[in-house]
């Protein structure tokens, strides 16, 4: 969030104390997902999780930075910046 303000703002809301009718947050949605996976997708989902920490990867960032490619965008932070407010407005 503190990285790239204006991705995230973009997105769910992170915490499940954010849901309400109409907005389901990250958390929520993650945990509803999880439950529907097998024992053995567990497994895997979990040793990927933590080979991502050992190799130093933040799995979040490579997902936004292909959301980032698939609109046009090289980095993160050019992504981000095009989502700021003021720049979205001055076409």
């Amino acid at each position: 969030m503190e990285e790239y303000p204006f991705i995230i703002q973009r997105g769910r809301p992170l915490y499940s104390s954010q849901d309400n009718q109409h907005v389901t947050s990250v958390e929520t949605y993650l945990k509803g997902e999880l439950m529907t996976y097998s024992l053995k997708t567990l497994e895997i989902y979990y040793k990927n999780r933590l080979k991502q920490k050992d190799d130093n990867i933040n799995g979040i960032k490579k997902i936004f930075l292909c959301t980032a490619k698939l609109h046009g965008y090289e980095t993160l932070v050019e992504f981000n910046k095009a989502l700021k407010p003021d720049q979205m407005n001055s076409g």
